[in-house]
């Protein structure tokens, strides 16, 4: 990865781990050394702009992740397609995280740089 990482997930099938970039997209690597990225997917659209921005993947079955942005949006990705299926705009300053819940994929936990605190259901 070229550029400097905010964070680290792993996937649910323990088979695969993704990376929040500096570079405005999440990569996708395999668990096993040497680590060897997908360099025919990854999750794009969302603003990183050196800001500490972190991203969750649903504990369920891993269909789907989520990211801050340094708009004050979330974006949710299909894992399995890659592609954005949903921007909601949260903050007024950079949504620094975003978190599903362990348990259900439809509560959702944002911060923000703005000071808040949102949960979505």
């Amino acid at each position: 990865e070229a550029y400097t990482c905010t964070c680290i997930r792993e996937h649910p099938n323990k088979k695969q781990f993704v990376v929040q970039s500096n570079g405005n997209y999440i990569a996708i690597f395999t668990t096993q050394s040497p680590y060897k990225l997908n360099k025919s997917k990854r999750f794009e659209g969302h603003q990183v702009c050196a800001f500490q921005i972190g991203c969750s993947i649903s504990s369920y079955d891993g269909s789907l992740i989520i990211s801050g942005s340094a708009d004050g949006s979330i974006h949710i990705y299909d894992w399995y397609s890659s592609k954005s299926l949903q921007i909601i705009k949260l903050h007024n300053a950079a949504c620094t995280d975003a978190v599903f819940h362990p348990q259900s994929n439809s509560i959702i936990a944002t911060c923000s740089w703005d000071q808040t605190i949102n949960i979505l259901h």
